[in-house]
């Protein structure tokens, strides 16, 4: 990548952003921490230095106030000036590479129009500001109107241009901080003249130069390439520690680090991964220390623990237990060895910039920001026992979900990564069958018609044991086995198989294996019951639980549905949104719905006579106490 442009126009965007933002907070009275203009409300007006405002910005403005008193006017501004260059550099990175969902350029003219604003140009959304409002949620008729005007382009543009940045929060709340309204005042204007801030940004930066998303990290690194030199060699204020110590690391060096110490470490004890083909920056010499890039602690503590995740047809007796616990020796290492490196770092840059004073170089284990630490994953104060049970709970509350996914077709455990995503649930046995490696038509007409998996013996001697994907999509929730096929028994096949040993065909540990999952999910999802099978433990937590955390984890915009039957929820089912099509709710009926009235007429027959028959007033009892649970839920209205 070249840097010269970036290197060029950074510098100079960051004082013309501090310079357009100060302007207006001015504009709004507010010059410093002390000296604030009076504002007047007069009717629907807000009356500033004899300005008038619309009435609504009297109260954002006044949470403005407060916090520049807060942190201080020049930095106050600074971070305000970064915020809205960082939120327009993802924009522009994401509109040249088609990422924004109505597909129109948000900072730029159209690229019918050549790259750059050339003369008299306009952003393209401006041209068509209705079709952008529906998408993002605008209102249509504000908008019409603004257009219509002839004469309110800033104000459509400054509308279309906060639109896009709520909805790039929705969306990605990882990537775009929310915006409130105090920020929005300060939000640059003059944004569709010749003269805009935005101008800098289209032209001055070659489209070419934004192909890789390192350009973000490289206009940080030169954004600030003034004030780091501004407090090198000085006493460092905390409100500049960033600029003085906050380094882009080029992704090549990212490469480097990672495959010579969490790469070297994963070679050391799998020497035959072929992950090491594609270790591009891998420095292999036979003349080093297998394990001498890692700590002698971590050493030692892999040694005695003398697990890891070994070949199973190596150790027919590998339970998931066991694999569970080699994968947490593994993730407590890369954690203890990520902590060793930012360490490290951390000292490499203090001596660099001469910051002992300053700064110290120690890492606590909660800032390790691996998901696999627990520390950081849950924070908080909880003891080091709490936050394991927990996150033993997750895990396998997420290997759960996984193994839903795979019922689904979404995953496969013979690919890793997406197998069908698209929609309603079009070619899905050809496009499955294509991405996972299974074979010939004839084959496909096989697993249709008896439903297993199978692919070529020669390529996978164990192909029996493949986990086919649900024929129809619709798995069936319910606190009772009345199908073959739910959830919790297509989860119990999807255990057997995944856990199974070809090698070892006789060392069955599917039992241990549903007991550890029901313990796991016992450790923070549920309650235990006493004495609960674990497959019902299981059952449990399906009907009662998963659908919630599947909600939590995809942020409301879940990707199996639950269909329910009402209040009674006599039957429920996941189905998986891409699969869902014009043939689903009567398959649904005339499968599940249907068939589970019959079974609980003929259940409800059996258990009245049960309790005719029952021999004592408790025997009898029980029968009526499941007769009357029974006949809440026989009606259904899917």
């Amino acid at each position: 990548m070249n840097t010269a442009h970036i290197k060029k126009y950074a510098p100079i965007a960051r004082n013309a952003f501090i310079e357009s933002v100060t302007k207006r907070a001015q504009e709004l009275g507010i010059y410093s921490e002390t000296k604030i203009s009076e504002a007047e409300v007069q009717g629907d007006t807000l009356i500033i230095e004899g300005r008038s405002l619309a009435l609504a910005v009297k109260a954002p403005r006044e949470r403005l106030i407060k916090r520049v008193q807060s942190v201080g006017f020049n930095a106050f501004m600074e971070q305000i000036a970064y915020t809205w260059f960082n939120r327009l550099c993802a924009i522009r990175y994401m509109e040249l590479h088609d990422y924004l969902n109505h597909g129109l350029r948000v900072l730029s003219p159209s690229p019918s129009q050549g790259e750059g604003w050339g003369e008299g140009g306009f952003p393209e959304i401006l041209e068509h500001a209705q079709a952008a409002a529906d998408e993002l949620g605008l209102d249509r008729e504000q908008v019409i109107a603004l257009k219509l005007a002839g004469n309110q382009g800033e104000a459509l543009y400054r509308l279309l241009l906060l639109g896009q940045c709520h909805a790039l929060h929705q969306a990605m709340p990882f990537l775009f901080e929310a915006i409130d309204d105090e920020t929005e005042l300060l939000l640059p204007d003059k944004l569709t003249r010749t003269d805009s801030i935005l101008r800098g940004l289209v032209d001055d930066i070659p489209a070419q130069d934004w192909e890789q998303v390192e350009v973000i990290g490289w206009l940080y690194q030169f954004y600030i390439s003034e004030k780091k030199d501004q407090v090198i060699g000085k006493v460092v204020k905390s409100e500049d520690i960033p600029a003085a110590t906050q380094l882009f690391t080029p992704n090549w060096i990212v490469k480097y680090m990672l495959q010579n110490s969490l790469g070297r470490h994963w070679l050391t004890h799998y020497p035959e991964s072929p992950l090491k083909n594609d270790m591009e920056y891998y420095v292999d010499s036979a003349a080093q220390n297998p394990v001498g890039w890692v700590s002698d602690s971590v050493t030692q503590h892999i040694e005695a623990e003398n697990v890891g995740l070994r070949d199973k047809a190596a150790n027919p007796t590998y339970t998931l237990s066991d694999i569970y616990a080699a994968w947490q020796t593994q993730n407590h290492a890369t954690i203890l060895e990520m902590q060793r490196l930012e360490q490290e770092n951390n000292c490499l840059f203090i001596d660099a910039y001469g910051l002992q004073d300053e700064l110290t170089p120690e890492v606590p284990l909660e800032q390790i920001t691996l998901t696999v630490n627990p520390k950081y994953r849950y924070g908080g104060k909880l003891s080091d026992a709490d936050l394991n049970n927990r996150f033993q709970s997750d895990t396998l509350a997420e290997l759960i979900s996984y193994a839903i996914g795979c019922m689904m077709g979404r995953y496969s455990l013979d690919k890793a990564g997406l197998v069908y995503a698209h929609s309603g649930n079009v070619d899905f046995d050809t496009i499955y069958h294509q991405n996972v490696g299974w074979v010939s038509d004839s084959v496909t007409q096989q697993i249709e018609s008896s439903h297993v998996g199978l692919r070529d013996e020669a390529a996978n001697p164990s192909y029996l044991n493949t986990f086919a994907p649900d024929a129809d999509g619709i798995l069936p929730l319910t606190d009772q086995e009345w199908f073959k096929d739910d959830v919790t028994q297509r989860l119990r096949d999807f255990i057997r198989v995944a856990f199974a040993d070809p090698a070892h065909p006789d060392s069955d540990h599917l039992q241990a294996n549903l007991d550890f999952i029901a313990q796991s999910l016992c450790l923070y999802a549920l309650k235990p019951k006493s004495g609960e099978a674990s497959l019902d433990t299981i059952r449990r937590y399906l009907c009662t639980q998963f659908y919630k955390d599947h909600l939590k984890t995809y942020k409301k915009r879940p990707i199996y549905w639950l269909f329910s039957s009402g209040k009674n929820k006599a039957f429920e089912c996941l189905v998986y949104l891409h699969r869902y099509n014009e043939s689903t709710l009567a398959r649904m009926r005339t499968e599940y719905v249907t068939p589970l009235l019959g079974k609980y007429t003929a259940h409800a027959e059996q258990l009245q006579k049960q309790s005719d028959d029952a021999s004592s007033t408790a025997e009898a009892s029980r029968y009526k106490k499941a007769l009357t649970a029974l006949g809440a839920c026989p009606r259904t209205n899917i």
